[in-house]
């Protein structure tokens, strides 16, 4: 049996709307710069990883798969992907309660390509913007 393309994606966005509520709640203050939450696609087979070097919130999207995170300082965050050259799109935004409240400065986008087996690593510092 064939499964269709676009009912997986929608799965997809489903299962991971799930995993970063039941995650959300659960974040400590401590630098996370060396423990990353998988915020969706844990078997990967490649991975983006977002580390939030701001003062500020930061606000994260991947057009792609219409799917976005809104990170604390000091937060990261891992996304596994299919190999691919992708688009994100950063700004930086007032953060409470895990979610962005408002936001600020300019849209930054960023072109990246990972391949199976392999992390791009973004670190989200205020030269970014």
């Amino acid at each position: 049996m064939k499964i269709n393309l676009s009912l997986c994606q929608l799965l997809m966005m489903i299962a991971v709307a799930c995993l970063l509520t039941s995650c959300g709640s659960s974040s400590n203050s401590s630098s996370s710069s060396s423990k990353c939450d998988v915020v969706a696609n844990a078997a990967g087979p490649a991975f983006f990883r977002v580390e939030n070097q701001l003062n500020s919130g930061l606000s994260w999207v991947l057009p792609a798969f219409a799917f976005g995170a809104d990170m604390k300082p000091d937060e990261c965050t891992i996304f596994g992907l299919p190999a691919a050259q992708y688009t994100v799109e950063l700004q930086q935004c007032n953060i409470g309660g895990g979610a962005c409240t408002s936001y600020f400065g300019p849209v930054v986008m960023k072109l990246f390509t990972v391949a199976d087996g392999e992390t791009y690593k973004l670190k989200v510092k205020s030269s970014t913007f």
